[in-house]
């Protein structure tokens, strides 16, 4: 951003402010996980200079799974859900999923050593106690809260340079609008219950979501599946039983390193990268070749579960229903 005689120009001269603050009611928690301080390590790691981490900046995908997926609408399955998140058959979507770009990470290993150095002999270091370790205990939640709202505006930088470049290439301004912001891989504490949703993310049902258009029809679920599989936008049943949970994602099939020995990455995608494989430049150095061809295999479609063998039995369970299948048109890996 470059103010110029008081006017704001680049990315965020796209911004629509008013739309912007309306869309926090179609976000997990408003936007926002409270709390009291920003941890030190996480200040510490945020800033950029020549001594801390200069690729941990808003705005960009990340690495590992994380990517920006262009997508449409090819089956509703139900339209009162759809009409309130702004869908129909044949409406483009984008699809972000990205975090905290290794903020969170940052917390967490220094929360451990610090665990680590002022546990008692015959303490698991590895387990903290809001009794035992108070101190400890909220230096984490505020870290780890600082992590999550990092990544809520990360991805929300993310989706203004993605509907900007769309706009580029139509040549023309594009109307959008968010369906929902929902974290994973977070910490929710609600009095003394505490949630941790590893690999989850929240599917709570009716009536929770207040002063939202989901509100009587329970919270978004997206569940991504594997590059060039798409995705679904689910809803959340709010079953106890699963802790008002759900699955984020369609998950591995195959570890990263046994995907790198026994996936290919046929299956009719075309696959554009920094660097082409199959360059004249390259014809000597067949370990950079093999170490592109092992990091596209990590991400391959069969490296996945099949999307919809995911959902499937989350429906039977009355886990989640689901709302529309969106398939991907082009999809930017970090």
């Amino acid at each position: 951003m470059i103010t110029y005689n008081g006017r704001v120009t680049g990315l965020l001269s796209k911004l629509d402010l008013s739309r912007a603050w309306v869309d926090l009611e179609r976000h997990s928690d408003n936007g926002v996980f409270s709390c009291e301080d920003i941890d030190p390590d996480f200040a510490d790691y945020a800033q950029v200079d020549d001594d801390h981490r200069r690729d941990a900046i808003l705005g960009t995908i990340g690495g590992g799974n994380h990517f920006v997926e262009l997508g449409y609408v090819d089956h509703v399955a139900d339209g009162a859900f759809a009409r309130a998140a702004g869908l129909k058959s044949g409406s483009v979507v984008l699809v972000v999923h990205s975090g905290s770009l290794d903020f969170g990470q940052r917390v967490g290993t220094a929360t451990k050593e610090r665990a680590r150095i002022a546990s008692r002999s015959g303490e698991d270091w590895r387990v903290l106690s809001m009794e035992m370790q108070p101190h400890l205990y909220r230096r984490y939640l505020d870290g780890h809260a600082n992590a999550v709202n990092a990544a809520f505006a990360n991805r929300f930088f993310i989706e203004l340079a993605a509907v900007e470049a769309v706009a580029r290439a139509l040549g023309r301004e594009v109307d959008h609008r968010l369906v929902y912001d929902a974290p994973h891989n977070t910490v929710w504490q609600n009095g003394n219950i505490v949630r941790h949703r590893k690999g989850a993310c929240p599917a709570r049902g009716v009536g929770v979501m207040a002063s939202s258009p989901y509100e009587w029809l329970g919270e978004p679920v997206i569940l991504p599946g594997s590059m060039g599989d798409g995705a679904w936008l689910l809803a959340g049943c709010g079953s106890s039983s699963f802790l008002e949970s759900a699955a984020h994602g369609a998950g591995r099939k195959l570890s990263r390193q046994e995907a790198r020995s026994k996936t290919n990455i046929d299956g009719g995608l075309r696959v554009v990268g920094p660097v082409d494989p199959r360059s004249p430049t390259l014809r000597g150095r067949q370990d950079v070749v093999a170490e592109i061809q092992a990091r596209l295999k990590e991400e391959a479609p069969a490296a996945y579960k099949p999307i919809d063998s995911v959902v499937a039995p989350m429906v039977e369970a009355d886990m989640i229903k689901k709302i529309a299948r969106i398939r991907p048109l082009i999809t930017v890996k970090g």
